[in-house]
């Protein structure tokens, strides 16, 4: 826990002191040295010697790759951490992250009605962690908004001694203009 607090803090001290971004040299594509296969909303922890990442698949599953080293998640083998088939949520999986709360993983996704157009039947979903393996098994815990609003960008903050869940809403049919965190 004490390495990934290490890890956060380095990272928005990076972005906190006006990092200039990863750019191509002229005329050049640039390519992402960690993750070169579609992977929108990246997310990376550190745990017991090893990072983890996991993206956006616009799938019904759930992919994270494991690595020693942050340059070996690149070439790491995919791992499928989740498959859902359910109607209400087992399509478009957006957004995942990844938090280690109370010795378990708890990996929160956007997921959509099979067959529904994007983007209003996105929902914020959790999934608990049979052990301490980031790479699971995970068990379906809940969706954690209500029917009435879409969501995305799950998250957990801890503070003091008391965790909260977060996520992105808006109205199902509104523009992405009117999205609120919650």
């Amino acid at each position: 826990m004490h390495r990934l607090l290490v890890l956060l803090i380095v990272v928005i001290t990076a972005f906190g002191m006006g990092v200039a971004p990863a750019s191509a040299a002229p005329g050049r594509p640039f390519t992402n040295p960690i993750k070169a296969q579609k992977g929108a909303d990246p997310w990376l922890v550190y745990f017991d010697g090893n990072y983890y990442q996991i993206s956006t698949t616009f799938t019904n599953s759930l992919i994270m790759r494991k690595s020693p080293t942050l340059a070996g998640i690149a070439t790491a083998p995919s791992v499928q951490v989740w498959q859902d088939t359910m109607p209400s949520r087992g399509a478009n999986f957006w957004a995942p992250e990844l938090h280690f709360l109370n010795g378990r993983w708890y990996l929160y996704y956007s997921g959509a009605q099979v067959g529904a157009p994007c983007c209003d039947t996105q929902r914020t979903h959790v999934l608990e962690s049979v052990g301490s393996d980031p790479l699971g098994p995970y068990t379906y815990r809940n969706i954690l908004t209500t029917p009435a609003s879409a969501s995305a960008d799950g998250s957990s903050t801890r503070a003091c001694c008391s965790s909260t869940a977060r996520c992105t809403c808006w109205a199902a049919g509104s523009s992405t203009a009117a999205r609120r965190a919650w």
